[in-house]
């Protein structure tokens, strides 16, 4: 199945504790869904993932055999 990825243009608001993840990745959230963040070539880029697209990640993960 191939999903074609949606483009969305939001209001970030408020985001809040961000943590360092490794490998030049970061994490906080807007109480609504966390935003996954990376800096790449003098961008900022975020990826927003709610509670689906958390759970679908873990799944993903655990498909693969990473113990989550």
């Amino acid at each position: 199945m191939t999903v074609k990825p949606e483009i969305i243009t939001v209001d970030l608001g408020v985001r809040r504790d961000r943590e360092y993840l490794g490998d030049g990745a970061f994490v906080d959230h807007d109480d609504i869904q966390l935003w996954v963040s990376a800096d790449h070539a003098g961008r900022t880029h975020d990826v927003a993932l709610g509670p689906n697209e958390l759970r679908n990640l873990v799944q993903y993960a655990r498909k693969l055999g990473i113990e989550v």
